[in-house]
């Protein structure tokens, strides 16, 4: 084994250069790629319905609030 890589250095190390860059370019990828469906999934709407507005104008009239209400 001591042999071949005397005999093939470049060839070993081109080999294990292209290996190393191709796995951080698959990290990078996997990591911009996380980060890209988490961002969306924060900042995207739900799919609650908002409440529907009403008004209990009884129920105001009971308050009181200090002669505001007539």
């Amino acid at each position: 084994m001591w042999k071949f890589f005397k005999k093939h250095s470049e060839l070993a190390l081109t080999g294990l250069t292209v290996l190393f860059l191709a796995i951080i370019v698959a990290y990078f990828v996997w990591g911009i790629t996380v980060l890209v469906i988490d961002l969306n999934r924060a900042l995207g709407r739900g799919t609650v319905p908002p409440p529907p507005v009403s008004f209990d104008l009884k129920g105001a009239a009971a308050l009181d609030l200090k002669g505001l209400v007539k």
